[in-house]
């Protein structure tokens, strides 16, 4: 189960997209990356990033697009989740928020 607070609805809503149109709050878990790429001295060398957790995406579509998506719920009026599909890490449920300006997800402890 995912939770939107009143910080983040109302976030949300000073970023009003128009009254025919719908958010949507992908939540997804970043792993890290990886990039192979050349040292200075030609060797093959490997960037890696660290993994940043559950991170979360906003999108926008007409709200009768989003309202027949079967895997989004609607957490309130025109704004619309999808929570993390694939089996690894399993999706934990949690709380959208707004920190600093920014959506924050918080997942519920294990």
């Amino acid at each position: 189960m995912v939770v939107l607070t009143d910080n983040a609805r109302a976030l949300l809503g000073r970023r009003d997209p128009g009254e025919k149109y719908a958010r949507v709050i992908c939540i997804r878990w970043d792993r890290g990356d990886v990039d192979n790429c050349r040292s200075a001295d030609g060797d093959t060398a490997w960037q890696r990033t660290a993994p940043r957790g559950w991170q979360l995406d906003v999108f926008g579509d007409l709200a009768e697009n989003l309202a027949r998506r079967p895997e989004l719920q609607e957490l309130a009026p025109r704004i619309f989740v999808q929570p993390w599909l694939l089996p690894t890490p399993p999706f934990p449920g949690g709380v959208i928020d707004a920190e600093g300006g920014d959506l924050v997800f918080r997942p519920d402890a294990a």
